[in-house]
């Protein structure tokens, strides 16, 4: 028997296959295309016996270096300009007195910013990577910190 469905009236071909399910019986099962983006695309979601989704990692975009030290003590600074390309970033607190951090506006030494405790690791939150210019602020000078953006 053929796999693919003809429907009434219009003479379309829907493309399935028939398989035979412990619960459902033999059926036929439609095929889904799994977008990529591009029109017209034939590529096929990767699926192994398992029925896990093979996924095959590609490089990201490249890693810039925004690492740095507090420059003057109780001012902010960018550690990394506005980007609209930004994917993500991280920053670790590499002093011994804690940052502090923002993604949206001038950090402050105090809420709204974020803290970066003395030895503490952040990394933005998916989604949440925005375009605004990165900036932190230190209550002394010297501060160091370890920053990457992707």
């Amino acid at each position: 028997m053929s796999d693919n469905v003809t429907l009434p009236g219009s003479g379309a071909v829907i493309a399935t296959d028939q398989v035979t399910d412990g619960t459902l019986g033999t059926v036929q099962v439609q095929f889904m295309k799994v977008m990529d983006g591009t029109l017209d695309s034939t590529n096929k979601l990767v699926v192994d016996s398992n029925g896990a989704v093979l996924v095959t990692a590609s490089p990201s975009a490249s890693v810039a270096n925004r690492s740095g030290s507090i420059t003057s003590g109780g001012t902010a600074q960018t550690f990394a300009a506005a980007n609209t390309a930004r994917k993500g970033f991280l920053f670790q607190n590499t002093s011994t007195a804690p940052l502090w951090i923002d993604m949206t506006t001038t950090a402050v030494l105090g809420s709204p910013s974020v803290k970066i405790g003395t030895g503490s690791y952040f990394e933005c939150p998916v989604g949440a990577q925005g375009q605004a210019a990165l900036s932190v602020i230190g209550s002394t000078t010297g501060q160091t910190f370890t920053a990457k953006e992707w």
